[in-house]
């Protein structure tokens, strides 16, 4: 429950947080936290003092970086595509725990070259306060390159940020978090261009079921569908079974199933927990 007196409170400090800024460069994604950082950025600072910078990477669905693309031009921001190669590091595509380290780490050394080059005087990301709780490999990353996270350093929660999303009319105010689409894979496995390209297929193809969140899960041969308990019974409909069961085979999966746990963000981690 958001008690708004101290919520409005927050909002304040986080824009007095920015206002401590000339100018920034804001690490983009187009998920909810980035989104709500970099509108409050632009309202304070102005478009022309706001840089939203992308990160094109092999595992970022192509639909997410074009959606990242749209929101930063219908908040009027400019805006910067680069790519990061994270799949040339072998620190990253072994998939190990700490994988997010490494992503992070490439993608934040560019954007580190770039506020140097164009004279910025910081660089901020989307980590909110609830993601202080948690183990964040690439929350190290930020901090050795010096990242600054304007929503945790103001206490603002996921939820007070889609509070105030709802209040700024941000059309992805409730938008599902989206990891990137190596998380589909188990630690240990090799992330690899094509298994990327096979999960992205996959859950782009069920977007059409209207299925909750959801993901697709990649192991070797088999696709392992998550999805939230309560449209168990459409996703096992017959004709929308038969048509992902067809999809899934014609993009390399022998064998199609469904977890019967329901989604679950970051199940890998908690099945590794388990194993150990």
């Amino acid at each position: 429950m958001i008690n708004e007196i101290l919520t409005d409170k927050k909002l304040v400090d986080l824009k007095n947080f920015i206002r401590n800024y000339p100018n920034a460069i804001v690490a983009f994604s187009g998920g909810v936290d980035s989104t709500f950082v970099l509108k409050n950025t632009i309202d304070v600072l102005g478009n022309e003092n706001v840089l939203a910078v992308i990160g094109d990477s092999q595992s970022l669905p192509t639909y997410e970086k074009q959606n990242a693309i749209k929101i930063a031009e219908e908040l009027s921001s400019q805006y910067l595509i680069i790519e990061t190669n994270e799949l040339d590091d072998k620190n990253y595509f072994s998939n190990p725990v700490n994988r997010c380290y490494f992503c992070k780490s490439e993608l934040f050394t560019n954007l580190v070259k770039i506020k140097n080059e164009k004279k910025f005087s910081v660089i901020f990301d989307g980590t909110n306060f609830d993601d202080l709780k948690k183990i964040r490999y690439g929350k190290i990353a930020g901090n050795e390159n010096h990242i600054v996270s304007p929503l945790a350093e103001c206490k603002l929660s996921k939820e007070e940020v889609r509070f105030f999303s709802k209040k700024m009319d941000l059309k992805i105010w409730n938008k599902p978090s989206s990891p990137c689409l190596s998380s589909r894979i188990p630690f240990g496995e090799e992330v690899t261009k094509e298994k990327l390209l096979q999960i992205e297929e996959a859950e782009k193809f069920l977007q059409q079921f209207d299925l909750g969140s959801f993901r697709v899960r990649h192991h070797n041969i088999i696709a392992r569908i998550e999805v939230e308990k309560e449209f168990f019974s459409k996703l096992i409909e017959e004709n929308i079974r038969e048509k992902i069961v067809q999809k899934f085979k014609s993009i390399g999966f022998a064998y199609v199933t469904f977890d019967l746990n329901g989604f679950a963000s970051g199940h890998f981690h908690m099945i590794n927990n388990v194993r150990n």
